[in-house]
């Protein structure tokens, strides 16, 4: 190819859209693109290939500067004439903070390694994370020669792509969607290789179209996060897990921020430390957790939950104080001193249950704000709202009606179940619901959560207590609500109509 290097911005109102190609036609690596790193293991070959130069068994690396990260695509080949393994394989760093590849944060395609294939890695440091397992032994053979393709959408969905040298069409290796990271400075490759294969690793046709984040960060200033989850005792198929809200109209930064406990000395013990290029944008929320597969299988979390794996420290099961630290580690930006006694007086065991607060505007301060999550969401929302929110000052009339006074349990599709929705004026509630017949009879009591949320929904699907559909007629339903802390008890009655249609 002729052109080494096309770099150009469009400008409109909202981004910068970038676009690097380097066909290493020019010969060099120190212009149009600069490539940094390990200069002395690559050099471009006489076939206008990026090349591996090592005499030693290594592992080496070339940065070149890109931001790309938000509605991107990155591409390149690779050539490599040896059977890849643990000790043989190349990566492309799509995303990196620095071009560093031993410590940076990152994502990065491996081709090659043990399984011989193609698959998406996100390195916080030096902690690598499989995201998208690609095809095994697709790299399996005596030569490698294959063009790898990602795209990225501005929501985090990473989609792989790789195609051989005897295929005519991309071929999926998978998709993955993951925010730990929202900035990029790097791209990269890389090769790791044994003493005999210094010299068989090459690249090409290097092209990278994107942008960086269309809605920047902003400088964090005091109040504008703060605590609203916290699940200090978690569940044995879980981990613990800290969530956050940014209370501000912004992007905010949280590079570097960290979580901490202070200890009664007044010392801080690190939590957590939040990688660089950490983001989250206005009236959004993060869970931060040292493990997010656990965390979206065990809660069965929404698309939308927003979580980042981070190294962890323990939290005590019973109270400590935990502080949100600015960069320097002295600035606090929110404080709580959390306890177990905290849960509601049902709550025999707080193993695994959650503390939300109400909302995210109250101090985290105030005991009385925080709340045991609903049963009805496993007691846990990490990375999107609490169970137990509610806007401060609303009515505290407490509403509970029927979503249509019939229902048809035929399972058509249209109104197969009898819907009682509810809004209480505060968490803390439980529902009692009892069916009787028109005549007054006893005819079911539903199993029902232990524990509402202050807004929600509960069923009845038609069944009696042999487990078959009811006979069609009018039932009444007596919902009674009752708060174990203020005694209040209140019963309503509400007519159903079921029929069969």
């Amino acid at each position: 190819m002729k052109n080494s290097l096309l770099i150009f911005c469009l400008f409109v109102p909202v981004f910068c859209s970038s676009q690097v190609i380097d066909s290493f036609s020019d010969g060099n690596l120190t212009e149009n693109p600069v490539w940094v790193g390990m200069q002395t293991q690559f050099k471009v070959n006489t076939a206008f290939q990026l090349q591996s130069a090592a005499t030693a068994a290594s592992t080496s690396w070339l940065f070149t500067a890109s931001e790309a990260i938000e509605n991107a695509v990155w591409e390149c080949s690779f050539l490599i004439d040896y059977s890849t393994s643990s000790s043989n394989f190349a990566c492309m760093y799509l995303v990196a903070d620095q071009p560093d590849a031993s410590t940076l944060n990152g994502y990065y395609v491996m081709v090659g390694g043990t399984a011989d294939e193609v698959s998406l890695y996100l390195q916080l440091g030096t902690t690598k994370t499989k995201l998208i397992d690609g095809t095994d032994k697709r790299t399996d053979g005596k030569k490698v020669n294959i063009r790898v393709r990602v795209a990225r959408d501005s929501l985090g969905l990473f989609q792989l792509y790789s195609k051989t040298d005897a295929e005519l069409e991309f071929y999926r290796e998978g998709e993955a969607r993951d925010l730990n990271l929202q900035s990029s400075a790097w791209f990269g490759l890389s090769y790791t290789n044994t003493a005999s294969t210094g010299l068989l690793y090459c690249f090409d046709d290097v092209e990278i179209t994107g942008r960086p984040v269309s809605n920047p960060a902003l400088p964090l200033l005091p109040g504008e996060l703060c605590f609203n989850e916290l699940m200090v005792d978690a569940p044995d198929s879980a981990t613990e897990y800290i969530e956050l809200y940014n209370r501000s109209e912004k992007r905010l930064d949280l590079s570097n921020r960290s979580i901490a406990v202070r200890r009664a000395d007044g010392s801080l013990s690190t939590v957590a430390v939040f990688p660089a290029g950490t983001t989250l944008a206005e009236k959004q929320y993060i869970a931060f957790t040292p493990d997010t597969s656990l965390l979206r299988n065990y809660f069965q979390l929404p698309e939308n939950a927003k979580l980042m794996q981070v190294k962890w420290s323990n939290l005590n099961n019973e109270e400590a104080r935990l502080v949100l630290t600015d960069a320097d580690r002295t600035t606090v930006l929110d404080s709580v001193q959390y306890s177990s006694k905290w849960h509601h007086v049902l709550i025999n065991d707080p193993k695994g249950v959650a503390l939300e607060k109400m909302h995210p505007d109250l101090p985290s301060s105030d005991w009385s704000v925080w709340h045991s999550a609903a049963s009805s969401v496993n007691f846990g929302t990490p990375g999107y709202q609490n169970s137990q929110f509610r806007i401060p000052g609303e009515s505290s009339g407490e509403i509970i009606a029927l979503a249509q006074d019939w229902f048809s349990p035929d399972n058509d599709g249209l109104n197969d179940r009898c819907i009682i929705r509810y809004t209480m004026p505060e968490p803390g509630y439980l529902l009692r619901l009892t069916i009787f017949t028109s005549d007054g009879a006893f005819w079911l009591e539903p199993q029902l959560p232990e524990l509402l949320s202050t807004e929600g929904e509960v069923y009845w699907d038609g069944q009696n207590r042999q487990g078959r559909i009811s006979l069609p007629g009018i039932y009444i339903l007596l919902a009674e609500l009752y708060h174990p802390e203020s005694g209040l008890t209140k019963r309503y009655k509400m007519p159903v109509l079921l029929t069969i249609r």
